[in-house]
């Protein structure tokens, strides 16, 4: 990669990651990054939403983000059933609209069950949906209900 040798990479190089987000390597030959308006934007956002923290949930791994409209998270076999509401609000309440098109996401926690020899099925286990403009969650049968 040509852009991490050069001591100011071009803003908007396509072959260069670092470049397009403003991260610079230093004149005088160091290999170390300094920090950037980039680190330092992530970190005041960091401080601006602290990361929601539910009682009873559990860290689970997305495995699907659209950016747009669906987030889909999966559970382990011996995930506890009494963790899946906790777990949606908490995947759910650090949904933010500065990531996404769409005014509302869809959020749903899975669990794949085998089916037959190499064959697995996913089974949704409950679904919310983040409202971006009013910054709520809603379950998703009162949103069926409201129309």
């Amino acid at each position: 990669m040509a852009c991490l040798v050069r001591p100011s990479p071009k803003p908007n190089d396509p072959d260069c990651f670092l470049g397009s987000l403003g991260t610079t390597l230093p004149a005088g030959g160091s290999d170390q990054l300094q920090p950037s308006s980039f680190g330092k934007l992530l970190g005041f956002w960091r401080e601006l939403y602290p990361p929601l923290k539910v009682e009873g949930a559990l860290v689970v791994p997305v495995v699907f983000d659209n950016s747009t409209d669906l987030v889909v998270a999966q559970v382990p076999d011996d995930f506890p059933d009494e963790a899946v509401e906790a777990t949606l609000q908490q995947l759910a309440g650090n949904i933010h609209r500065g990531g996404y098109n769409g005014s509302e996401v869809h959020v749903r926690l899975r669990r794949l069950e085998s089916v037959g020899e190499g064959v697995s099925q996913p089974v949704i286990l409950g679904e919310v949906i983040r409202d971006l403009r009013q910054n709520i969650t809603l379950p998703l049968a009162e949103k069926s209900d409201a129309g």
